[in-house]
Parts: structure tokens; C-alpha cells; sequence
């Protein structure tokens, strides 16, 4: 038999698989850890085995394409997109039971063995009809992997097996009565016993004369000589139980005889052609509860929800309007969310964003990095339009607020920050969001300058979101030392002492006042 080449729903090749984000702290940073869940679909959330969404973010260009083209198919054909997400939960208990069948004993193995089969030939056979009766798919992925279930489906090893499988459903399935011998004593008393037989049909009630004289029961070797009886009648409790005993003992010896055969023909064929499911699975899962994502934030929330453009890594473009928090948005349920614009460029590779607390400095940094992570997951992303480049690390450090001044907390952040000073490059998103925030504004603001002066000069991009508003005073100073990346700055809005969660792309306004204030009183120094 020639092997049928497996499809990956989320690789182009294999040399694909090895374009990943090496840092991964990003994803508690910015909150992909709480997850999304949709019905039976679970998006992002804790990692762990049956959760390796991170290992997926790629860097890789034609795989970012790859999906993207997954993704229109399924958004464009609801039929299709409908019944996959209805036989996921039927290929994911193919695989639980599977692995719970492996934990079972010898003659219960072999019998589930034989259900296994049955629900993967079901299984394959209603996969391969979805994928017939899809209309318009577009994507290799999906095309390929159509063709993958085609060959597995029609291959001549599939009905052979069916056939077999089948003689031993049928065999199992269809016992309905057992013929038992009986061994007696001198005394005529039941001395010994043991099944003579399993038949497929039943016994009937019937008398010695009819037996005897009647041609066509005669014959018949399924009517008794005398009418049938309850098995138990007149019985103790523990000798009923002793009876069923025997019987079950007996049934069990049966059982495996017929079965056990079949148990390693199983198994090897189920090892040879059930492996892929495990990657499939989860594969479809994420693009089913992707779309579930989308449909989501467009149809009950009210927000954009777009396929980036896609540029080369060194053109290092990010440009977004109308971007939000999709996690927040979801968790929050919350329609028409304030969006904003946000564009990377000659005089703005980094960005100071500054204003009061509780003004959105939070989700604006995050909505950057979700679509930043989410572009590189070959997904469509939460806003209105997006032109992006795939970086190679999002380094993100958003720690909570508590409210304190305090020198370890200031140290903590410092150390996490040297941690990341090394790896970033001209290719890298930074993300820092409230960084330093147990620190005074003198002590914040120095070494913040200086953090800030480090990522310029390797030409790197990203958000510097804090309450100091003086770091940004030192914007023009730190791009006249570094000669590198461009620092601009943002401001929260707040109009009437009310935020608006908008980003303005402006000098915050207390420098500018106090300047104002010099120039206008003359008290600038000589």
C-alpha cells in the first residue's frame, strides 16, 4: 500500500514549523490566558496538553497566508464551517476513547477495540461527505486535507477492515441466547456445567408431545421440550448471584475467544491511520473557534474585524484603526467599545502613552499586542483595517498596580526588563504597560529614559504606556542621543474630568502648558 501523505491544516512544510516566537511571556502579559470559550470550543486560555496555541504563533510569512486562506474558506462557506464544528466533538471522543481504552481490561480492550473501528469508519466516512458536498473551498489546506480523507475513505485496506469489523460487530451484537450442557450425578442432580454455544436466536417455550410428533418444530432446534422458565425462580439471593456468576464467567471466556482476535489487527491498524487526528482536531478547533471569535465581536458586539495586509518583516509596518481588546471586549460584554488608530512610522517607532489611571492606557497597549499575535497566528484581527509586518518577539511586561511604593517591586520590574534588553532587535514589538509604577516619578522617569534611549538605539518599536507624564518630556532629548528608532508620544483624552479611552497622538499637556507658562511670564533662564 503507498502511505497517503498527511495534511497539516497549519503548516505549508515542514520547514514552516520551526518560524516561532521564542519569547512567550507575552501571552499572560496580555491576557490571552483567560481565555475565550464558545459552547463546547475553548480559544486561547491556560496552556498545557491539550493547549499548545503559543507553540502556532509563526513568523513565517507564507504559513500567516496559509491560514489566512483556511480562515476565508471557513467564514465564506457556513455549511461547510457548521458541520465541522458538529463532528469535532465526535473525532475528539474517537480519540478520548482510545486513550481510556488503553487503561481498560483484557476482555473489555478487545471488545471497545472493535467499537474504536466502528466510530472511526463512521467518523472518516461522514468527514469525507462534508468535504464532497463543499462547495467553493479555496485554501490548498482545506483542499489537500479533502483529498487526504478521499484516499483514506476509498483506500482498499478501509473496506476490508470495514467487512471484518462488521463480522465482529455482528458476531458480539447479535448474540441472543447461549445453549448450556449439563453434566448430572447418579441422582440425576446437576453436577457440572458449561456452554455448549452462543446463538442468534432465542429460545421458545414448547412441550414434550409437540416436540415429538410436530414435523416442523421437530426440527426446529430453538423450541424446547417444555416451557421456558425465569432462571432464578425458587433461588436464594447468593445462589442467584452465584448463577450469574457462572454465566458471566462463562460469557467472558466466549467473549474473548471471539474477539481477541481481532485486538492486535486493531491496534495496528488504528496506529497506522488515527495519528493524524490528534493535530486535526485541535487544528479545527482553532479555526472553528476563531470564526466563532469573529462572528462574535461583529454580530453581537458591533466591532470591525479585518484580514491584514500582509508586508515583509523588515518593512516593519503597523498600521491599525479602529483596534481594540477582543478579550476584554468578550469578557466584559461590552458593544460599541471605544477603537482607536494607531500608526508606526518615520517619527513614531515608539510610542510614550501618558494620562491619568483608569483611562485605557491598559487596553489600548494590549489591543496592539492581541492583534500583533493574533495577525501572526494567521488569524483576522480586531479592527477596522490592518496593514502589518510578523516581528520575531512581542516583549510585553504589563504587571498589576497594587498601589505601592515599593523598592522590590521597582527592582522586579527592572530585572525582568534587563531580562529582555538583550533580545530585542529592529525586528521586535515592545509592549510595557505600567512598568516601574512602585517607583517615585524621579526614580521612574530616570530609568525609564534610560530603557527607552537602550530600545532606540537597537531600532526596535513599541509602547511605553505610563502614569510618569515627564518621560515623555524627554522624548526629543532621548532621540538626539540614541539616533534611532523615532520616539513620539500619545495622551490619554479626558475631556471634563471624564476619560474617553481615545489616544491621541500628541505632546501631553501639562509640558506644554508649563512651557506656555514660561515663555508667556518670562522666566525662562538667560
Amino acid at each position: 500500500m503507498e502511505e497517503i501523505k498527511m495534511v497539516n491544516l497549519f503548516y505549508p512544510n515542514e520547514e514552516a514549523k520551526n518560524s516561532k516566537l521564542k519569547n512567550t511571556e507575552y501571552y499572560k502579559q496580555l491576557g490571552f490566558d483567560q481565555g475565550l470559550i464558545f459552547g463546547t470550543m475553548r480559544l486561547f486560555g491556560s496552556l498545557g496538553d491539550s493547549n499548545k496555541i503559543i507553540d502556532y504563533v509563526t513568523t513565517d510569512i507564507e504559513t500567516i497566508k496559509y491560514r489566512q486562506q483556511v480562515f476565508d474558506d471557513f467564514k465564506k462557506n457556513t455549511t461547510f464551517r457548521a458541520s465541522i464544528e458538529k463532528i469535532i466533538p465526535h473525532l475528539q471522543e474517537l480519540l478520548d476513547m482510545r486513550k481510556q481504552n488503553k487503561e481498560s481490561g483484557d476482555t473489555t480492550a478487545h471488545l471497545y477495540s472493535i467499537c474504536d473501528m466502528d466510530l472511526y469508519f463512521t467518523t472518516l466516512t461522514e468527514l469525507d461527505s462534508i468535504f464532497k458536498e463543499a462547495t467553493g473551498l479555496q485554501s490548498q489546506a482545506l483542499i489537500d486535507f479533502g483529498k487526504f480523507i478521499a484516499e483514506k475513505v476509498s483506500a482498499p485496506e478501509f473496506a476490508d477492515m470495514q467487512k471484518r469489523v462488521a463480522a465482529a460487530m455482528d458476531e458480539v451484537k447479535n448474540i441472543k441466547s447461549i445453549t448450556i450442557g449439563i453434566n448430572l450425578d447418579a441422582q440425576l442432580y446437576p453436577k457440572e456445567a458449561g456452554i455448549v454455544s452462543i446463538n442468534k436466536d432465542v429460545y421458545k417455550s414448547g412441550n414434550v408431545v409437540d416436540k415429538v410428533l410436530r414435523a416442523e418444530i421437530k426440527n426446529d432446534e430453538y423450541t424446547c421440550m417444555s416451557p421456558l422458565e425465569i432462571v432464578t425462580r425458587g433461588m436464594a439471593p447468593d445462589e442467584v448471584n452465584a448463577v450469574y456468576d457462572a454465566l458471566n464467567n462463562a460469557l467472558d471466556v466466549m467473549y474473548k475467544a471471539s474477539v481477541k482476535k481481532f485486538q492486535p489487527m486493531v491496534a495496528e491498524f488504528l496506529a497506522e491511520n488515527l495519528d493524524f487526528l490528534s493535530d486535526i482536531v485541535e487544528q479545527l478547533t482553532f479555526y472553528t473557534a476563531g470564526c466563532m471569535l469573529f462572528d462574535k465581536l461583529k454580530v453581537s458586539y458591533r466591532l470591525g474585524v479585518t484580514k491584514p495586509v500582509i508586508h515583509s518583516m523588515k518593512e516593519h509596518v503597523l498600521h491599525l484603526s479602529g483596534v481594540y481588546n477582543p478579550i476584554y471586549a468578550i469578557r466584559e460584554t461590552k458593544r460599541d467599545l471605544v477603537v482607536n488608530n494607531v500608526i508606526f512610522d518615520r517619527v513614531g517607532d515608539i510610542y510614550v502613552l501618558t494620562g491619568g489611571t483608569k483611562t485605557g492606557k491598559t487596553l489600548f497597549t494590549q489591543s496592539v499586542g492581541i492583534a500583533q499575535i493574533m495577525f501572526q497566528l494567521g488569524m483576522y484581527v480586531a479592527a477596522d483595517k490592518a496593514e502589518m509586518s510578523p516581528v520575531d518577539n512581542v516583549f510585553a511586561l504589563c504587571p498589576m498596580d497594587t498601589g505601592d511604593k515599593n523598592r522590590k517591586l521597582v527592582e522586579n520590574d527592572c530585572a525582568m526588563i534587563s531580562e529582555m534588553l538583550p533580545q530585542i532587535t529592529s525586528d521586535s514589538l515592545v509592549l510595557f504597560d505600567g512598568v516601574l509604577a512602585a517607583a517615585s516619578n524621579v526614580e521612574a522617569t530616570y530609568i525609564l529614559e534610560n530603557v527607552l534611549e537602550n530600545i532606540a538605539k537597537k531600532n526596535g518599536r513599541g509602547i511605553l504606556s505610563t502614569a510618569f507624564a515627564d518621560i515623555a518630556e524627554s522624548a526629543d532629548e532621548i532621540n538626539r542621543k540614541a539616533n534611532g528608532s523615532k520616539i513620539d508620544t500619545l495622551v490619554a483624552r479626558v475631556e471634563n474630568e471624564r476619560a474617553l479611552y481615545i489616544m491621541d497622538r500628541e505632546r501631553p499637556e501639562g509640558g506644554i502648558f508649563a512651557k506656555e507658562i514660561v515663555q508667556k511670564y518670562n522666566l525662562a533662564a538667560e
